[in-house]
């Protein structure tokens, strides 16, 4: 039972999602990474995923509005390194799919 629930959880789950090094606002990467974890997931972890996407939100906008001047950089650092959060999820998800499997 648990084996079937992870493999239909982590079903296409292996698309891989560019990073990139040069810090530019990324909201579509981000969107596009958030997007792919988020439908390979059973619905509780969906639930899980959306109140820390929330969070992460919330915490990205307090932190990057108290200075206009760096607000850009802030949020494309931010950005940068949710990308990589969530890619990372998508490599666990996957080694775990692969171990399932074998």
């Amino acid at each position: 039972m648990f084996t079937a629930v992870i493999l239909s959880a982590c079903g296409g789950i292996n698309e891989q999602v560019r990073q990139h090094d040069d810090y530019l606002p990324n909201d579509n990467g981000v969107k596009k990474a958030y997007d792919g974890l988020y439908a390979n997931l059973s619905n509780s972890l969906k639930v899980a995923l959306e109140d820390n996407q929330k969070k992460w939100q919330q915490d990205t906008f307090k932190n990057c509005t108290k200075n206009p001047q760096t607000q850009k950089q802030c949020q494309a650092t931010a950005n940068h390194h949710r990308l990589s959060v969530l890619t990372h999820h998508q490599r666990h998800l996957a080694n775990l799919l692969n171990f399932l499997q074998n």
